[in-house]
């Protein structure tokens, strides 16, 4: 589970530290910055199997303006630190990861616009203690032989080095020889963000086998497909919760699939009247969608614990009261999942009043944004005259 993310010098974020609960709520007005700090986890998480280049693009959507304009700063610095379980033993990491933003010119030259300078991946547990995973400063790296280390009770290194447009981390084969350094890279690498679109929601876009809703929602016809084809319990559970709640007429969803990329889903009412994703509401789509992010098994031991889970605006869309049904299938311990919400909705923000550790304000500033953690025992006296979202709306939290 990641317990704390730090960020420097990505957009509006100068030396941002967001310490994580397992269902967290970050909040703020418009253009504070919230989407900012989920891009810069996205963009992080993205760094374990992809490009610098490519995991800017994928958060967000350009690899040239993700340094702050103002701090003249020419590296972008993270750290993620997060425990983990191999095997049953307990695993503490600390991922610091430092890019260097090329002028134009050295771009050219490097063919790379973003570029490692610096990497390290430390891990604590059995046997080891703040052992030195990868170390990697401008492509020359060292490499912790971890079965050899732990066998001698002595650290054995293997030296390399590698090109700087992505990290070792992402160029790690999956060997016997470092399983703690690749337990790590498939947790970061297995992080989730949602922003879900609502025309995005009736696409019949598809993959074999898909289990992962895109971050747009695109894939909702397939994803659910293979869910019932997968886990008819949890398909039914997700089916039934959206009749009972949001949509009486919706007795089974069927899915035609003419082509190997396309997968058509329909609703189907009692009497077998059809109806496509056309025809459906904004609202149930969404629903489909988020119920399936938050029933849907979220924590895999191939990941060490929890997958982090970021969601963007949950209650667009929806009406409150739907909301808060699925709200209440989120494991609070995080064992079913880490969570990360932003909102706007005083309705969503007030599910949060018995959490009140787990909200985080980004507030708007002049060049950067600060992050504020609620004084909670402030925030506990003013509920009993107000509802957390009106706090909020009025301007009190911090």
């Amino acid at each position: 589970m990641l317990k704390r993310f730090y960020v420097d010098n990505y957009k509006t974020h100068i030396n941002s530290l967001y310490e994580l609960h397992p269902v967290n709520l970050l909040i703020g007005k418009n253009n504070s910055g919230k989407t900012n700090l989920c891009q810069a986890m996205r963009f992080l998480g993205g760094t374990g199997t992809l490009s610098l280049s490519k995991a800017a693009l994928l958060a967000a959507k350009d690899d040239w303006t993700l340094a702050n304009v103002y701090l003249g700063k020419s590296t972008i610095d993270f750290r993620a630190e997060a425990d983990l379980t191999y095997q049953n033993e307990a695993l503490s990491y600390t991922y610091d990861l430092s890019i260097k933003v090329l002028d134009p010119q050295a771009a050219q030259a490097a063919d790379t616009r973003l570029a490692v300078d610096k990497e390290s991946l430390v891990v604590s547990g059995p046997g080891l203690s703040n052992a030195p995973l990868i170390a990697n400063t401008r492509g020359d790296i060292r490499l912790l032989h971890e079965t050899r280390t732990l066998a001698l009770g002595q650290s054995h290194h293997v030296s390399t080095t590698a090109p700087l447009d992505a990290t070792m981390l992402s160029r790690l084969y999956d060997l016997k020889d470092n399983p703690r350094a690749n337990l790590f890279k498939r947790y970061l690498s297995g992080w989730a963000y949602y922003d879900l679109d609502s025309q995005q929601l009736r696409r019949p876009e598809a993959k074999i086998l898909d289990s992962v809703l895109n971050d747009d929602g695109s894939n909702l016809a397939s994803v659910l497909f293979n869910l019932k084809n997968g886990n008819e319990r949890i398909y039914r559970k997700l089916l039934d919760l959206t009749k009972q709640v949001i949509d009486d007429r919706l007795d089974l969803l069927t899915f035609f699939s003419p082509a190997e990329n396309q997968v058509f889903m329909f609703g189907e009412d009692s009497a077998g009247h059809r109806f496509g994703p056309w025809t459906m509401s904004n609202g149930t789509l969404r629903f489909l969608a988020l119920g399936y992010i938050l029933l849907t098994r979220q924590s895999h031991e191939s990941l060490g614990g929890p997958r982090l889970v970021i969601v963007e605006e949950p209650e667009t869309g929806l009406y409150v009261g739907h909301l808060k049904r699925l709200f209440s299938f989120v494991d609070p311990t995080g064992a079913n999942g880490q969570f990360v919400f932003t909102s706007h909705s005083p309705y969503f923000i007030d599910l949060f009043d018995g959490d009140l550790e787990a909200v985080t304000l980004s507030k708007p500033g002049e060049r950067n944004t600060p992050l504020v953690r609620p004084d909670v025992a402030k925030l506990r006296a003013q509920l009993d005259t107000m509802p957390l979202g009106e706090i909020h709306f009025r301007e009190m939290l911090g």
